[in-house]
């Protein structure tokens, strides 16, 4: 039986250690944590954010919104979205082209961007 005050270290590849245990409560940044009376960390929260993310579902024309400045504008689009969103951008091109040499009366003056 091992006595409470040892602890057994295992790392693969070497011979196991045996070793007095640490009290963590004696260590110099013990008041840092909760154990010490530090402030407990909080995990996913957010502080100071610079932006903003807009979840958009093109087919569906839903959004969710982030509570960030409106100055950033972000899209996150999944495979599907992506490609239903190229394909109406290249449709709308093709319909400025169109509209452009309709008004230039296709005499190719029109320029390209």
């Amino acid at each position: 039986m091992l006595d409470n005050k040892f602890a057994l270290l295992f790392i693969r590849g070497e011979r196991a250690i045996k070793d007095l245990k640490y009290d963590i409560l004696k260590h110099p940044n013990v008041l840092l944590t909760t154990d010490g009376k530090g402030k407990p960390y909080l995990h996913g929260t957010v502080e100071n954010s610079l932006g903003r993310i807009e979840i958009k579902n093109i087919a569906k024309k839903e959004k969710q919104k982030t509570t960030a400045p409106k100055k950033y504008k972000y899209i996150i689009l999944d495979e599907k979205e992506l490609k239903i969103h190229l394909m109406e951008v290249k449709e709308n091109e093709k319909k400025q082209k169109e509209q452009s040499k309709k008004e230039n009366g296709g005499n190719g003056n029109e320029t390209n961007k």
